[in-house]
């Protein structure tokens, strides 16, 4: 049976007139035009509808497709679709979403990829060069950081004390766990981040336990490479660089040239000798090693992703390392 070819046009509309308010809905009543797009739309249904007064520009390319309250849930969605492609809530309009103890009302805040420049009116943004999949997650269609990576952000402009008492709130109401904290925690350190030493310190006094022994955690290791199939490693392999030119790291492979250490120190023990164990990475790298760095949550808690990462680190510099020698052999 055909269909005149109006009837079509007008079902196709019906369709992407559809698929944009359901959108709008799980959005406090906002779309960007990129989604518009994706659902089958075009500028020219935009600036119809913007000239017939049925939406509102509230930002470049973000439009309000109907009236409506707005409170602090529409400023934090503008904030956030205003922000661009990556963007997510985070520090204190994440910590309100995540109901990390009460925190005042004020600016939306959002994170962006650190080569983002867009400013958004009347929203705080930050940048950042780390946003991994893993410090993501989505609350009512809304993405933020996660409770890990929240927290961590905040450090660098909470109090102590307003700290310590968001961590401990978290952990009782078992929004986070040790393990997430101190996997945040290891993937952002960097040396002259704000705020490490202070989420170290609060990390450190609520921490689950002491130290853990070094030979306990390097057994560990050495079990998992066994049980998932890898080469043993070279045991206290003498460390390549000149930092210790008597010393020894946790294990390596020669054939790879990959240095494997492991961590069982306390939050705040990590963060006083995190320079010293970069200048080591460094150090060896000049001479062709890579240095993976696992923590005691590594081994144990995430021991599937710790082989996999390692499995695949020696894969790569195992062909990297053949074809230096077909290189070096040529000339």
């Amino acid at each position: 049976m055909s269909h005149p070819v109006g009837t079509l046009a007008s079902v196709a509309r019906r369709d992407i007139d559809d698929a944009i308010a359901r959108l709008a809905e799980r959005q406090s009543r906002l779309v960007r035009r990129a989604q518009v797009l994706d659902a089958g739309g075009y500028d020219q249904l935009i600036r119809r509808r913007v000239g017939a007064r049925r939406w509102t520009a509230v930002g470049p390319g973000v439009y309000e497709t109907r009236p409506g309250p707005r409170g602090a849930t529409f400023d934090l969605w503008r904030a956030v679709l205003c922000a661009g492609d990556g963007a997510v809530a985070s520090h204190g309009s994440a910590a309100r979403v995540h109901r990390l103890l009460s925190f005042n009302a004020g600016a939306p805040e959002v994170l962006v990829p650190h080569r983002t420049n867009q400013v958004v009116a009347g929203a705080t943004v930050h940048r950042t060069r780390s946003l991994p999949a893993s410090h993501r997650t989505v609350v009512e269609q809304l993405p933020l950081t996660t409770v890990a990576r929240t927290i961590v952000d905040l450090a660098a402009h909470a109090p102590r004390r307003r700290l310590l008492g968001v961590v401990e709130e978290a952990l009782s109401a078992r929004r986070v766990t040790h393990d997430e904290l101190s996997r945040c925690l290891a993937d952002l350190s960097k040396p002259g981040r704000r705020g490490l030493v202070t989420a170290a310190s609060v990390f450190g006094e609520l921490g689950p336990g002491p130290p853990v022994d070094q030979s306990v955690l390097e057994a560990r290791l050495h079990q998992l490479l066994a049980d998932g199939g890898l080469p043993p490693l070279w045991p206290q392999l003498p460390f390549p660089g000149r930092i210790l030119p008597t010393g020894c790291v946790d294990g390596g492979y020669l054939d790879c040239r990959v240095i494997l250490e492991v961590d069982g120190r306390r939050w705040h023990q990590r963060i006083e000798d995190l320079r010293r164990d970069r200048d080591r990475d460094n150090d060896a790298a000049r001479l062709g090693w890579q240095t993976l760095r696992f923590l005691w949550e590594h081994v144990v808690g995430d021991p599937m992703g710790t082989l996999a990462t390692i499995a695949e680190v020696r894969q790569v510099r195992l062909l990297a390392v053949r074809d230096e020698g077909r290189t070096e052999s040529v000339s």
